[in-house]
């Protein structure tokens, strides 16, 4: 409770800012479902890296831009590549940091901007706009290991390795391969990959290998030459033998790559929780670290439940559980009904459910409420007026607009609500005249008889509410 101090008034706003003492250390969480299956347990573990970044004013950042122009980069695809690489180069101009970069367009064949990487001057960064404007035409394959496989025979001149940014849309010819190169070639040792994914169409599940394979990750900007923590790996010191869940996998399966300030948050089904290991690799050397939980961190309930199962299923709908693309989506069809049961479970939405609130009522019928345009003209609570922004208005215009507002209410109605409107607007023109209310009136009085005539079938009522209409404006 936070008290102030007597006869002390606030001038501005109370804001009170609540944050964790430590925020970057490792925190475990756990929960049992408050429910009758007390032997449910969920668990939740975050990570929060930081890294003091020194920036040494004679390292260079080899950047390399590696553009898709292949026959499936048609249409919009290609204008959406052209404005990324501008926004890449736009960003890079300002960098005060020291880049080296290039530009390699490849289909069947590539071609680079420059014969090696150059400084981020102007000039270079104006021509690499030129050349990214008229180079991207339709090139046939989409042979990226020919780009790759030149660059893995000689090492980067940078000792923070190169970072190649892949603009595509994830259709990549001979994929395997690419990823053994990667992986085993000495000279790409330190090299990353950051893949920013083209189109609707584009295939994720190939993009997401290649960011996972080079310690980089999907669609990222700003991270370009600072460290980070790779094969992150979690041992969950608990049991899973009597759990009531279909699911025991931690999710997400595969963990990615953290940089400076990214959060990662890793959930799990498993009973007796009370630790776990964290291993990963920053700077080519291996941490470990463990994790305990305490009576603080213990609780009741089912959001942590829920969050889980919510993890989970995006898991199973967008993450990479299998390297081939076929059993991946094998996997995704084998556990469909599991997912379906887990979302109603915990009613979590998920690609294949969606949920309908209802309302339980008493059985008695509610009265129609009032249509907030009808108490608007009912009710005048203008003290004056007579004044307004645009100067005077005549009693004349005043009548007028009311007519022209009911007018709008009319033909807006429901059928129901036009049979009480009818009557209603019927006895508000009786107590205005044609030279008061002009156009304005004959257009709802016309209105009116259409609505008897028409809607309501009295043709009676219609041709004698017409006739006076005609008596009236002679």
């Amino acid at each position: 409770m936070i008290k102030l101090i007597d006869h002390v008034l606030l001038e501005k706003n109370f804001i009170l800012s609540i944050r964790l003492k430590s925020v970057n250390l490792p925190r475990l969480l756990n929960e049992t479902y408050a429910s009758f299956d007390e032997n449910s347990q969920a668990c939740m573990l975050t990570f929060y890296p930081k890294f003091e970044i020194v920036n040494n004013a004679n390292e260079y950042a080899e950047i390399i831009f590696i553009i898709d122009a292949s026959n499936s980069m048609d249409g919009k695809h290609v204008q959406q590549t052209k404005q990324l690489a501008h926004l890449f180069l736009a960003n890079m101009k300002t960098d005060g940091r020291n880049i080296l970069f290039n530009i390699v367009i490849f289909g069947s064949d590539n071609d680079e901007c420059f014969p090696i990487s150059s400084r981020n001057t102007k000039e270079n960064i104006d021509k690499a706009k030129y050349f990214v404007l008229h180079s991207l035409d339709h090139r046939g394959n989409t042979d990226l290991f020919s780009v790759l496989r030149q660059y893995s025979l000689l090492s980067s001149s940078s000792k923070l390795g190169r970072q190649f940014i892949l603009l595509s849309d994830g259709h990549i010819n001979n994929l395997k391969s690419i990823l053994i190169l990667l992986e085993n070639q000495s000279s790409m040792r330190h090299d990353r990959l950051f893949a920013c994914s083209i189109g609707d169409t584009s295939n994720k599940h190939n993009l997401r290998q290649l960011a996972n394979g080079t310690n980089g990750v999907l669609q990222i900007l700003e991270h370009v030459g600072q460290p980070c923590v790779t094969n992150i790996s979690i041992d969950w010191h608990g049991t899973i033998e009597n759990q009531q869940e279909n699911f025991t996998n931690q999710a997400p399966k595969r963990i990615r790559s953290l940089f400076d300030g990214m959060r990662l948050t890793v959930y799990r089904f498993i009973r007796n929780c009370l630790k776990v290991t964290l291993t990963a690799t920053i700077n080519n050397q291996e941490y470990f670290t463990t994790v305990f939980s305490n009576k603080i961190t213990e609780t009741k309930g089912r959001i942590l439940h829920c969050l889980t199962a919510r993890a989970i299923i995006q898991d199973y709908e967008n993450g990479l559980l299998h390297d081939d693309e076929c059993e991946n989506e094998l996997i995704k069809k084998q556990y469909q009904q599991d997912l379906i049961e887990l979302s109603m479970k915990y009613s979590v939405v998920s690609s294949f459910t969606s949920f309908v609130a209802i309302e339980e009522r008493d059985g008695q019928a509610l009265e129609p409420g009032a249509r907030l345009l009808d108490v608007m003209l009912e009710n005048d609570n203008d003290l004056l007026p007579y004044i307004s922004w645009d100067g005077e208005h005549s009693p004349i215009d005043i009548i007028k607009d009311k007519i022209i507002n009911a007018k709008r209410v009319f033909d807006s109605a429901s059928i129901l609500n036009k049979i009480e409107l009818s009557i209603e607007y019927e006895k508000l023109c009786q107590n205005i005249s044609y030279r008061s209310g002009g156009d304005a009136k004959y257009d709802l009085m016309l209105a009116i008889v259409d609505t008897y005539r028409i809607t309501l079938q009295e043709k009676e009522k219609a041709r004698q509410l017409y006739d006076k209409i005609r008596e009236s404006r002679n």
